[in-house]
């Protein structure tokens, strides 16, 4: 629930200021351009231009009308998302996602145009693991079974991009760019972890692990429009993250063996602990990996007209999503696809709502993940405020 208070402030922040740049949102969130950018001073010709020199394709080519499409006019985009994923052993996850665009320089060709810019995304994710687990958790080079309670899990990854916008109105085509290098921060709290180690019964109480990384990001939208009522949209966005370097990590925890308390007499989870002679820090042989790769499919089966907007009504969509990940964190052990299919509802191309069905393959046997439902709320922020402004 706090992510979406979080949003939701975020929102009522950005329209009051009305200063911040943005455009498509990492988990694919896609902006729509009910557009009224200040052309008075549209410059014809082709060549390099200003984004305000540029004409909006959807008032000169009908067929763009009332379909999704982003305007080299407009210097700037902004989208947010919050996503709710309930799995079935238990387990919540959040996720919170916002994405900016700032294109000031054209390239306008004639039939088309090529914007230049840069994007900004950020993500939190908070995963709270309610149910206690029992897992297989690498102690010393050991593995040992352990039980794991109270487990949370919180990252943020944001990142700087290049961005690029083609747009092609003739075919209804755009296709987006964004090549970047950013950084994450992941912290994950236990509390407690207990294990039977040969006889003795240990538990870490309070653990927290922390990790620092840096990175590469790259994702790729194609956009295409139809002119049909129907199948009049389609969206494939393809994405992922290369993990470049781990610039940071550490364990703290409170150590009771047997039932007898070490914490007080120097003792460090990267040492070997007195009397088993182990290295309790279940991270310290392994890094978790943030890499991914991902794609995304929304196609828009038919929008229902509505008497409040002509150009804009209620739309549904089918979606997909595949994502791979080599994830390793305890309590937390996934090496596999991660697909989704659902039904998106979109009111008006700026409010979209998604249910989807969460399916786990994994290709690691210890995996703890289990298939889940999520639903997903994504705004075109800066849809709101044009609309807004035209009123």
């Amino acid at each position: 629930m706090k992510f979406y208070c979080i949003l939701v402030a975020l929102i009522l922040s950005i329209y009051a200021e009305e200063m911040i740049d943005t455009d498509i949102g990492a988990d694919g969130t896609l902006p729509a351009t009910f557009s009224d950018a200040d052309v008075s001073r549209v410059d014809n010709t082709t060549g390099f231009k200003w984004a305000w020199e540029m004409p909006l394709y959807a008032t000169t080519h009908e067929r763009l009308q009332g379909k999704p499409w982003l305007e080299a006019a407009n210097l700037w985009e902004l989208s947010g998302s919050a996503t709710h994923r309930r799995e079935h052993d238990d387990q919540d996850n959040y996720y919170l996602v916002g994405y900016a665009s700032f294109r000031p320089l054209v390239y306008d060709f004639g039939s088309g145009s090529l914007a230049f810019g840069v994007s900004m995304i950020g993500r939190a994710v908070s995963i709270d693991d309610f149910d206690p687990k029992v897992v297989n958790a690498n102690l010393g080079g050991l593995n040992i079974v352990a039980t794991v309670e109270n487990n949370e899990t919180e990252a943020f990854q944001y990142t700087v991009n290049f961005s690029t916008l083609l747009s092609l109105p003739d075919a209804g085509f755009q296709m987006i760019v964004d090549l970047g290098y950013g950084y994450s921060r992941l912290r994950q709290t236990i509390d407690p972890i207990t294990a039977d180690i040969g006889g003795n019964l240990v538990q870490i109480i309070d653990y927290q692990y922390e990790q620092r990384d840096r990175g590469f990001f790259a994702g790729i939208n194609f956009l295409k429009s139809f002119d049909r009522p129907y199948l009049d949209y389609i969206r494939l966005f393809v994405y992922g993250a290369y993990r470049d370097l781990t610039t940071r990590r550490a364990s703290t925890g409170n150590v009771t063996l047997n039932g007898i308390d070490l914490t007080g007499r120097g003792f460090n989870l990267e040492l070997p602990a007195p009397v088993i002679g182990l290295v309790l820090d279940p991270q310290v042989t392994d890094e978790s990996n943030l890499s991914f790769a991902a794609y995304q499919l929304y196609v828009r089966l038919f929008t229902i007209p509505t008497p409040v907007s002509e150009q804009r009504g209620i739309s549904v969509s089918f979606f997909n999503q595949m994502v791979y990940t080599s994830f390793e964190l305890l309590g937390e052990n996934f090496h596999g696809v991660q697909m989704k299919w659902g039904t998106q509802i979109g009111i008006f191309d700026a409010v979209n709502v998604r249910l989807a069905f969460v399916d786990e393959t994994n290709t690691n046997d210890n995996n703890d993940r289990v298939d889940g439902w999520e639903v997903s709320v994504s705004v075109q922020i800066s849809a709101l405020i044009r609309a807004a402004l035209q009123q």
